[in-house]
């Protein structure tokens, strides 16, 4: 009897002494497993987090290549306007006056591109310091005012300031305008095609 009393005795105490270890095993794992599982909870956030960043990024990048052709087409406007009018330019300052002859004429040509180059330097030196979206809508204004002028011209100085404004340059302050707007692989793609349009637009515009 004293012999089974003392299995008796040793298996209840070695039963309870299991259960604890093991309730001591399923903690330990659990305690192993939460590194784990936190691991990959921040790496599914941070996942999310740059599909939301990439997301943002994608629209940005569409309504800045939206704005970029919107200033493209208005700044090819302005070849358009002087090409399509350039060779009846002399003509038509001589209807105004008498002064204007060829010479003359030759003189004013070769003042306006240097106004036109010294309003480029000016105006990117603006743009870099203040912004260049104000820049190009300074420009556009200009432009604006002096086409302007040259049609409501009944004297040949008033056509002359108009003449000179309209040679504010706006080429350049548009590609500073896409490279400060765009990525560069975005922006050298832009700016190609609208120096082809240019190009293209003052070859096809004395033929209109």
């Amino acid at each position: 009897f004293k012999s089974c009393s003392h299995i008796k005795s040793t298996s209840s105490t070695t039963a309870p002494r299991t259960m604890i270890e093991d309730i001591h095993s399923e903690h330990n794992e659990d305690d192993e497993l939460l590194p784990q599982i936190e691991i990959e909870k921040h790496a599914l956030e941070k996942e999310e987090d740059q599909t939301l960043q990439r997301v943002k990024y994608e629209t940005i990048l569409m309504q800045s290549c939206r704005t970029v052709k919107i200033v493209m087409a208005v700044t090819l406007m302005a070849p358009l306007t002087s090409t399509t009018r350039w060779y009846v330019t002399e003509l038509y300052m001589q209807s105004l006056s008498s002064a204007a002859t060829p010479p003359n004429v030759s003189i004013a040509v070769f003042c306006r591109f240097l106004f036109s180059a010294l309003c480029s330097l000016c105006v990117s030196v603006y743009g870099d310091r203040s912004g260049h979206d104000k820049s190009l809508l300074f420009a556009f204004v200009v432009n604006g005012v002096g086409i302007f002028l040259e049609a409501i011209a009944q004297n040949l100085w008033l056509f002359l300031i108009g003449f000179f404004l309209c040679s504010f340059s706006m080429l350049q302050i548009t590609m500073a305008y896409i490279a400060f707007i765009l990525p560069h692989k975005h922006a050298i793609s832009y700016m190609s095609i609208l120096f082809s349009a240019c190009s293209l637009i003052y070859f096809i515009g004395p033929l209109l």
